[in-house]
């Protein structure tokens, strides 16, 4: 079970951000953290935009919302990955969400072993927003790493 190194920590907090308040998302829904989408069950929930959080639960609420995606990656690729190359893929899946991952042509190129041609889609999940395409290219280079 491969889990996220600390090269590929370091790489989504700043691919993602962190912010140490409550801010509203791209689309508007209130998030805090380390792209962190605040639900009901959060002591944060309801609190006004802007509000502290602590670096302790910023790294908490990471720890919480990255363990499904690593769980992810390891249980839908079926060949061995680089640790650059796991690392690569959790930031993707990190923000392209589980779901889309699952049924995603990047996943059908990995798990038949076509690392490069795999390499290739990382730009093809900007084409719909491209100020994501600086992050698919890092993360693509991560993944050639």
């Amino acid at each position: 079970m491969m889990r996220l190194s600390k090269k590929g920590t370091d790489f989504l907090i700043l691919e993602e951000g962190k912010k140490l308040k409550i801010y509203l998302d791209s689309v508007g829904l209130p998030s805090c953290g380390i792209g962190h989408l605040i639900v009901s069950t959060d002591p944060e929930h309801g609190k006004p935009v802007g509000t502290p959080i602590t670096e302790e639960r910023c790294m908490e609420l990471f720890r919480n919302d990255v363990g499904p995606t690593e769980n992810a990656v390891n249980s839908f690729v079926k060949i061995p990955l680089k640790q650059s190359q796991f690392d690569a893929m959790v930031s993707l899946v990190f923000n392209i969400g589980i779901g889309a991952f699952r049924k995603s042509t990047i996943l059908k190129k990995l798990n038949d072993n076509l690392i490069m041609e795999a390499s290739y889609e990382f730009p093809r999940w900007a084409a719909k927003q491209k100020e994501l395409m600086p992050r698919r290219m890092r993360e693509k280079a991560l993944f050639l790493s």
